[in-house]
């Protein structure tokens, strides 16, 4: 009797972390289509990519949003990629350095496939928290590219 009462306590548990984790998914697929359509709304054209990440083009760079749920909140990461193709990987760590030390918030730094990666994070509980910070953490994240692209 406790085996039986122990394991349909397991399978409660596992029910309940199992529909939690689907609700929190659902409020990130929720956060995540409000970001969508603001960025619609300032006259980007976003799309999905494959990961699930928010890509739309500003002024010739491709830039991303990933959203994740965290604690009572989200956390944003706006971010760029660029080929790092023609420099040396010592070059680039030291541009991203420069960078990032010009720029205190932006994160540079290389992929393990060599791209550079300059990004800008912070945590939303609301849409305002989103448009508050989105065209800063654009403009940085862009005045970072510059910086990185003149030191190499």
């Amino acid at each position: 009797m406790k085996k039986i009462l122990m394991l349909m306590t397991l399978v409660m548990c596992a029910f309940i972390s199992a529909n939690a984790g689907a609700a929190a998914s659902n409020e990130e697929d929720g956060f995540k289509e409000i970001i969508l359509d603001y960025i619609q709304e300032e006259g980007y054209k976003p799309s999905i990519d494959s990961d699930g990440d928010i890509l739309f083009k500003k002024e010739g760079g491709v830039f991303y949003v990933s959203v994740s749920s965290y604690d009572s909140g989200y956390s944003v990461n706006v971010f760029k990629m660029s080929d790092t193709e023609g420099f040396s990987k010592a070059e680039i760590l030291n541009a991203a350095n420069e960078a990032m030390s010009e720029y205190r918030y932006v994160r540079a730094y290389m992929t393990r496939n060599n791209d550079l990666y300059i990004g800008y994070s912070w945590m939303c509980v609301t849409k305002l928290d989103f448009t508050l910070m989105f065209n800063n953490a654009l403009d940085v994240i862009s005045l970072a590219f510059e910086k990185i692209v003149d030191e190499l």
